[in-house]
């Protein structure tokens, strides 16, 4: 196996290389190209010892000069895909593509290039192991995985997201390396069926804004209604005040201690009203922010005040 790699590396080496930079490279000045020829034949040789450090060496060294030859590019492929280095034999190859694209070549063509592309994927490849202490959903690069589980990927960056319910819960990224082992170790709460695809809408904040209107408005009336009997009782000390001759007010008279009196009496019923729909929209309140605090999920709920002049109506709907 060992004489049949060598025999195969040395013929894609020794290919008609006379050709190899009399039109790619035809702009270099005289000096530039005597490097670029002693280099490339260095490639070569150091090939043929098995010194692939040393030629990929020089045939970097080359491309540097000049990253115009295709043939070149695929030496250099060859060889560090045979040094264990998938990735960057995949970037070359790729490479050498455009450069094919951009002029093509006498001594390589693009099937070549594609032939040893997909075999340097196909093997370039590792193992993701998938461990979960829960049962989740899991997804790697926008695709379901079973967890736990074992995925094949091809060498490279790749990214995870979990999903805790309907929300994502975590994401990252890892690093496959060529013929290696990764353990991502997941933990989260058990995932019910939602699509990893869906957009989550944030949770509805009307129960806590009900409940924080409707306390509000009854703190609001609370105050009103307090400040609204002061204001009566105030009335009825003018009239309690009043100097009094046999039980009849003599620093008012009779028709304004009557209006002092039922202007009180309006104003405590206007405040007693006030009170009792200010406590009832304060329980309210409060009763929503516990829901709201207590429960994981929130409904759309509204919160409606009728007043009028013989009752005062109070609803909730959730």
């Amino acid at each position: 196996m060992t004489c049949l790699r060598t025999l195969v590396l040395t013929l894609v080496l020794l290919t008609p290389f006379a050709l190899h930079a009399a039109e790619p490279c035809s702009q270099l000045s005289p000096e530039d190209y005597q490097t670029y020829v002693q280099l490339t034949d260095a490639g070569k040789r150091f090939a043929v010892e098995k010194n692939y450090a040393e030629a990929i060496n020089a045939y970097q060294l080359a491309r540097k000069l000049c990253d115009e030859d295709a043939v070149v590019t695929y030496n250099q492929a060859r060889l560090t895909e045979l040094s264990g280095d998938c990735l960057g034999a995949i970037m070359l190859y790729e490479r050498g593509l455009e450069q094919l694209a951009a002029a093509s070549s006498e001594a390589i063509d693009a099937a070549t290039f594609d032939e040893k592309l997909s075999n340097a994927r196909k093997n370039c490849v590792g193992t993701l192991e998938l461990a979960c202490t829960k049962e989740l959903r899991v997804v790697v690069d926008g695709e379901l995985a079973a967890c736990p589980g074992e995925l094949a990927l091809p060498a490279g960056t790749h990214h995870v997201k979990t999903f805790d319910g309907v929300e994502l819960s975590s994401e990252q990224s890892f690093v496959i390396e060529p013929e290696k082992r990764l353990r991502l170790e997941l933990d989260a709460a058990p995932i019910v069926d939602v699509p990893p695809e869906m957009e989550l809408d944030e949770p509805s904040p009307a129960l806590a804004i009900a409940g924080w209107s409707s306390a509000g408005l009854g703190l609001a009336l609370l105050a009103t209604g307090t400040a609204l009997h002061f204001v009566a009782e105030a009335d009825r000390d003018e009239f309690r005040d009043a100097s009094r001759l046999n039980g009849v007010v003599q620093d008012l008279s009779q028709a304004r201690a009557a209006e002092l009196e039922a202007q009180a009496n309006d104003t405590d019923t206007i405040a007693a009203i006030c009170l009792g729909v200010g406590g009832a929209a304060l329980a309210v309140g409060v009763t929503l922010l516990v829901l709201d605090w207590s429960s994981d999920e929130r409904a759309p709920s509204t919160l409606s005040l009728g007043l009028s002049p013989a009752s005062v109506s109070l609803s909730l709907h959730f």
